[in-house]
């Protein structure tokens, strides 16, 4: 005999499944309540160390720190942030490399990159723009120039950036914009990182620094 599941409405299905989809959807069946094993009364949650609270959030949140609780469950605790972030970094330093991270603190985690406080190589590939790919093979071409770009060797690391284009040669840095990289687009005027990165590399690497703003289809150099 072929089972059948049959809802509140009266509907019959031949899957549990296809009943627990309409039930989503039927306004005749009521979901039974699950009554949590915490809970002792109306507004009273207890864990199994002892503790007390007055609703299943703040339970819930203790649960994450309750080493009785999950020696009950049978489960391991995972770690705050804050107890890894300490076993990974503050428990392998001295007190004089501790100190002289907190004289840094106020500088920005790129700042700290830049002046060799802190190392974070960089293993992934940069993403890319195809057509600032085709633009760059234009000025190749007009210029005579030999800028490599993600398609043609790979844009090339200068310390933690990645230029869009770069011809070491002749020590040209080429970068294409599109619009999200200018706080005012129709004036030119670019964001604050761009503005960082741009002096950053020119210093480092004492180069002709040369953009393109996409959205004005201006080719301009930096003075």
């Amino acid at each position: 005999m072929e089972n059948k599941f049959i809802c509140e409405c009266g509907k019959e299905f031949k899957s549990k499944n296809s009943l627990k989809t309409h039930y989503r959807f039927c306004k005749v069946h009521k979901p039974k309540s699950k009554v949590s094993k915490y809970k002792i009364d109306d507004n009273l949650y207890k864990c199994e160390c002892g503790k007390e609270f007055n609703n299943f959030q703040s339970l819930n949140a203790h649960f994450s720190h309750c080493d009785f609780h999950h020696e009950c469950r049978g489960t391991i605790r995972k770690g705050h942030t804050s107890e890894l972030t300490k076993s990974m970094c503050w428990g392998n330093k001295t007190a004089e490399e501790i100190q002289e991270i907190r004289n840094k603190a106020g500088k920005t985690h790129a700042r700290l990159m830049r002046e060799g406080i802190i190392n974070f190589p960089y293993n992934g590939k940069p993403n890319y723009n195809v057509k600032a790919c085709r633009y760059i093979d234009e000025l190749n071409k007009k210029f005579g120039w030999n800028l490599q770009h993600a398609e043609n060797g790979g844009e090339i690391r200068i310390v933690r950036y990645f230029p869009d284009g770069y011809d070491k040669e002749l020590n040209i840095v080429f970068e294409y914009d599109e619009p999200i990289h200018y706080v005012d687009v129709k004036n030119n005027i670019l964001n604050e990182y761009d503005i960082e990165r741009q002096n950053y590399i020119i210093e480092k690497l004492n180069c002709k620094f040369y953009r393109y703003n996409e959205k004005l289809d201006k080719f301009y150099e930096i003075n």
